[in-house]
This record gives structure tokens, sequence and C-alpha cells, in this order.
């Protein structure tokens, strides 16, 4: 039997995730709407199972998810998931285009979690990675979340060039009819028409 103290801590977690969700939907809500239509496109593209995706903190948090017809294989990217950033393709889309400075604050004191053996535990690897995000307008992550999954993404950007969330696919390893290379073409497509239409690339020369 729970004594009073004990069920108003229960009581009080509770408001306090509630506050958490509500807040993170008055930021993110937006995106969600925008982005259904955009994630359907890339369902559909590639017969792989898409999803959305922001920064909060040192996770990504998984705002939106659409699967492709008669998919049985079930992915860890549920919406309201969230996942350690370093180690995820849409997490490194987003942090590769923040600030070096910031990105050194929000990964100070970091303990690197991992989740599968393919581990990413230093700062330095960390930015190498992003450097690499930069030039190819792409992240790939293979089984850093979960062995045998294989995830590209690419950012959604704004008008500032600001990487505000991203959009991507996760794929069973050996499953796909499309090579890495030819799902990231069509991942990073659909992220440039979403970023288009929030005003990205639109500044004058």
């Amino acid at each position: 039997m729970c004594s009073r103290s004990d069920q108003a801590a229960r009581v009080w977690s509770l408001g306090i995730s509630a506050l958490e969700i509500g807040a993170a939907y008055l930021r993110t809500g937006h995106l969600q709407y925008e982005g259904q239509r955009h994630l359907s496109a890339l369902t559909a593209r590639t017969g792989q199972t898409s999803h959305l995706a922001v920064l909060q903190g040192t996770d990504v948090l998984y705002l939106d998810k659409r699967e492709p017809q008669g998919s049985g294989t079930r992915l860890v990217t549920d919406v309201g998931t969230r996942l350690p950033a370093h180690l995820t393709a849409v997490g490194r889309s987003i942090l590769a285009f923040l600030d070096h400075g910031e990105l050194r604050a929000r990964f100070a004191d970091y303990s690197w979690p991992r989740r599968t053996d393919v581990r990413v535990d230093s700062f330095e690897q960390l930015t190498s990675l992003l450097a690499d995000v930069r030039t190819a307008g792409y992240a790939v992550e293979v089984g850093s979340t979960t062995s045998g999954i294989e995830c590209v993404a690419a950012p959604v950007r704004t008008g500032d060039g600001s990487a505000v969330a991203a959009i991507g696919v996760a794929t069973v390893a050996g499953t796909q009819n499309l090579s890495l290379d030819q799902l990231a073409a069509e991942v990073r497509a659909v992220a440039l028409e979403f970023s288009a239409e929030l005003g990205h690339g639109q500044a004058a020369e």
C-alpha cells in the first residue's frame, strides 16, 4: 500500500510529464502537421518506414512515423520515443548544423551511452561524423541504435539555415530494394522539399 507521500510523488511525476509533453507539442506540433505528407511521400518512394524527429537536449524525439503496407518489422522509432541523438541518423543530421560552441556545451560531461556494440564515445568522434554529414547533406547510421537496422536521414532546415528537424528512413539490413546511396538521394530530396516550404534557400544570395 502506498503512503500519502508516495502517492503525492506519483501525481507530481505525472504532472511534470504531462507538462513536458504539452510543451513539446507546442514547440513542434506545426512541424508534425506539415511533415505528414512528406513522410507519406518518402515511404511511397522508398518502400521503407519513414520518420520525423526533433532535437531535445542531447536526445532526439520522434514526432511522426509512416510504415509501408504489409510491414512486419517493428522498429524502435515509435512516435514519442527518445534516443541519444549522437547514435541516430536523424540526430546527427540536426547536430551537424549547430554552432560548434553550442554543440560542445550540449555534450559537456556527457556519458556517451550506447545501445549496441557500434558506438560513438567521444566529442572528437562525433564532430568528425558531423563534418561528413555537412559535406554529404545526409547522415547514415548502421546498427548503432538497433543491431541489423540501417537508417538514412537528412536535415529539415529553415530560412536562417538552422536544422529544426530531420526526416529519414529506417530499414532492415539486406532487405531493401534500394542501395543506401539511392535511399540517401530520396531522403535528401524530400528533406529539401520540406525545407523549401520552411523558407530554406529562398534568401537572396
